[in-house]
């Protein structure tokens, strides 16, 4: 049994309401967790929300937001808030050797580098993740599609078996990961990242060949869906209500503060936005 949740975007009070919410059970959070666009939100709301997902034992994977604040950088991050002022620097550089390299290395210090910070103890507690099967479910952040899959022949779709596909998409995405990032100039048009897994081109109602598991937009693309050989739990896209397909789920719902339950098959509604 899983409680699924999606996009989180630093609410905090989202946040505490998934973890309390059947809190002996396992919960799987599917990527974005900082980056809120409402401007009453804070940095340290926004803070207080990823560190309180890493200090949980809950299960992170990567959304396309957070794989901004790695040094990798497949792409610009989009958070709001800027520098860290000169008086303020020893309070997040004292006893972090993380945050001191990199003040030393580049003689400033931003709100986009104290996220990354917290995304690099996730990291070492080898806690978040590209993709994860839960409760015979394949759970990434923006769905895998028929095109995606057609692309990655070796991943073992045909079995069906999430747990197998899942340990292959992530020995995949690190090794996609770790390929360094070229100079835009030098890219292919459309790809932002560094392979199959990152693909964006034009999503959300445009052309794009396929979106990868980070930029996928399937209720937008009817004429690309999600992969109908396995069943799928998936975020990064708002629908209007609980989305529910034959063989997928959007779970990141725009009225509401909603999670589902793999036990029950059902979503329940924690609070309204």
């Amino acid at each position: 049994m899983a409680i699924i949740i999606g996009d989180i975007h630093g609410d905090l009070a989202m946040a505490r309401a998934f973890l309390d919410y059947k809190r002996n059970v396992e919960h799987v959070a599917l990527g974005d967790f900082v980056d809120s666009r409402d401007p009453k939100v804070t940095f340290e709301d926004e803070l207080a929300c990823l560190e309180l997902l890493i200090n949980s034992d809950a299960v992170l994977l990567w959304g396309n937001h957070d794989l901004a604040y790695t040094p990798e950088r497949p792409w610009g991050c989009f958070t709001r808030h800027g520098f860290i002022n000169a008086p303020e620097i020893p309070r997040w550089t004292d006893g972090n050797d993380y945050l001191t390299r990199v003040y030393n290395e580049n003689g400033a210090l931003y709100c986009r580098d104290i996220f990354e910070s917290r995304y690099h103890i996730a990291r070492e507690k080898k806690q978040i993740t590209a993709a994860y099967a839960a409760d015979g479910w394949l759970c990434t952040h923006a769905g895998a599609s028929t095109a995606l899959a057609a692309d990655m022949p070796d991943c073992p779709w045909e079995t069906s078996d999430p747990v197998a596909i899942s340990s292959w998409l992530n020995a995949e995405f690190a090794k996609e990961f770790a390929i360094p990032r070229r100079r835009f100039s030098e890219r292919p048009v459309g790809l932002y990242g560094v392979g199959p897994l990152f693909f964006t081109d034009w999503t959300r109602g445009g052309s794009d060949t396929y979106g990868g598991i980070f930029w996928y937009d399937p209720q937008w693309e009817p004429q690309r869906p999600p992969d109908s050989r396995i069943k799928q739990i998936f975020g990064h896209t708002k629908t209007e209500g609980p989305m529910r397909k034959v063989n997928h789920i959007n779970i990141h719902i725009e009225d509401g503060w909603w999670v589902f339950n793999t036990e029950s098959e059902e979503f329940a509604r924690l609070g309204v936005k």
